[in-house]
């Protein structure tokens, strides 16, 4: 453990996985991440992890991952610790994939020219008859080099594969979920509304959430784009 520690703290080991009695007696300067698998019991024990982060006038980041079914354990710990919580969504596949691709492109900036005439004749060929932009195959190029030949959507709500977030609008107060999908009955075929999933009302009760097949979203999209429902303009959007 000892050895552990001094590799950890002399920078050689940049990650450290501890336990949460291992954690409460770490004193270790400069850490800026610490990230939280899952929502301590008590609010104690949360302020104990996090403090691990911005210790001696630093600052740091503390994450705390968590599923749907602690949404409560998550506004009491904010609440009786007095920590503002910003709430964010897991990063998508397309936000993965553009940091790969940020790696990706430094490591072809430090391949050395002697290579160009090697493949010069097979990229002038590739962008003769691909009908591609330079830009779009180099696009392509950095995708493959980063390990992406496909990017799949997933929710915001609940990281399901193939789904899309959308945000349903109906300029007035949504009272209750029930509601919310009177408005989608009303204008949207059945096979549609099938595909609904996780309905639920944002905070500011104008407004729900809920996920759809990404096939279908511009069935949605289209379609509920300022219908009327009982005089007031509604409209779905693609939560970005």
């Amino acid at each position: 453990m000892q050895v552990i520690l001094v590799g950890f703290r002399s920078g050689r080991f940049l990650v450290l996985v501890a336990t949460n009695v291992a954690a409460r007696g770490l004193d270790i300067q400069d850490v800026q991440l610490i990230i939280q698998c899952e929502p301590p019991r008590d609010v104690e024990a949360y302020i104990h992890r996090s403090g691990r982060t911005g210790r001696a006038g630093n600052t740091g980041v503390a994450i705390l991952l968590y599923e749907p079914r602690y949404s409560y354990s998550i506004s009491r710990l904010e609440r009786e610790s007095g920590v503002k919580f910003e709430h964010i969504s897991p990063p998508q596949p397309a936000d993965v994939a553009e940091s790969a691709g940020s790696d990706a492109a430094k490591a072809i900036s430090n391949i050395s020219d002697s290579v160009i005439p090697v493949f010069q004749s097979q990229a002038e060929q590739l962008l003769s008859s691909s009908g591609l932009s330079a830009v779009d195959l180099l696009a392509k190029a950095l995708a493959k080099a980063a390990g992406y030949t496909d990017i799949k959507q997933r929710s915001l709500l609940s990281s399901i594969e193939n789904y899309v977030t959308l945000l349903l609008q109906a300029g007035k107060t949504i009272d209750s979920p029930a509601f919310a999908f009177s408005i989608l009955r009303r204008v949207l075929p059945n096979e549609n509304i099938g595909g609904v999933k996780g309905l639920s009302l944002t905070a500011d009760g104008v407004g729900a959430v809920f996920d759809v097949p990404a096939d279908d979203v511009n069935a949605f999209v289209e379609v509920m784009l300022n219908v009327p429902f009982r005089n007031y303009p509604v409209c779905v959007l693609i939560v970005p």
